[in-house]
């Protein structure tokens, strides 16, 4: 999708949707000015508005009698990065990943027609927008890889970079517990950054939460999706990061 071999700058106004003003200029004048970047994207609640593995786990909650949201509730009261991990082995421990991704198609196929999750414009537009420019984009999920595989494809952003949680698989196919290393959750999601990019840092980083925060931090640019976490806007607010809500 990089289409940028040096042709002109686009005119302004080339991003549209509810972005504030001089957060859509400065953005531009980004895109363009550091053509060729890197960026760092965080998923769920950042790029759609929704959790796609919480959908998921709703879905399968349904017909489990443990009570799978509620353990995973349980768990990120204890300890945030171990829930995750949990989830990761709850969501796709004991499957193929071709079962994984037919369940994930069905639910967001199912959660974007019900409006329970939505594709930000906006979102989308900025990355097409960076790759266009030529800018190298990942999305770095606390989500297990395989789920966010499927949902990166609406913003055209391909397997291969998209960074999150595996299980191992076994020799039938099926993934085996326990989630392995790196947890991309904070530190983690720099980590596996620099590990697939051989130490590169992000150029521009977007993201909606204090566990995003070190990916925030690591990148030159930063752009907090203002979700209402006063700790996080406190961060954006002292450390010169763009600050956007409303999206």
């Amino acid at each position: 999708m990089n289409d940028s071999n040096g042709g002109a700058p686009p005119k302004s106004g080339f991003l549209r949707g509810g972005w504030s003003p001089a957060i859509r200029d400065a953005l531009e004048r980004m895109v363009v000015e550091h053509r060729g970047g890197l960026a760092a994207l965080d998923f769920d609640d950042t790029i759609i508005d929704g959790d796609v593995s919480v959908a998921l786990l709703r879905d399968m909650d349904r017909n489990d009698p443990r009570e799978l949201v509620a353990e995973y509730e349980a768990d990120c009261a204890k300890d945030v990065r171990y829930g995750y991990a949990r989830l990761v082995e709850t969501l796709i421990g004991g499957r193929t990943e071709l079962e994984v991704r037919d369940h994930v198609r069905a639910v967001l196929e199912r959660g974007l027609a019900d409006g329970s999750l939505r594709i930000r414009p906006e979102l989308r537009e900025l990355i097409w927008a960076l790759q266009r420019y030529g800018w190298t984009v990942y999305v770095v999920t606390a989500s297990p890889a395989v789920v966010i595989h499927v949902a990166a494809q609406q913003v055209g952003v391909p397997s291969d970079h998209v960074l999150g949680m595996w299980c191992a698989p076994g020799p039938d196919g099926r993934f085996l517990r326990p989630t392995r290393e790196p947890i991309t959750y904070r530190q983690g999601k720099v980590d596996a950054l620099l590990a697939a990019t051989g130490g590169r840092t992000p150029d521009f980083a977007v993201g909606d939460a204090m566990t995003d925060l070190e990916m925030l931090g690591s990148a030159r640019y930063a752009l907090v999706l203002d979700k209402g976490s006063e700790p996080l806007r406190n961060e954006a607010t002292a450390r010169g990061w763009w600050l956007q809500g409303g999206l």
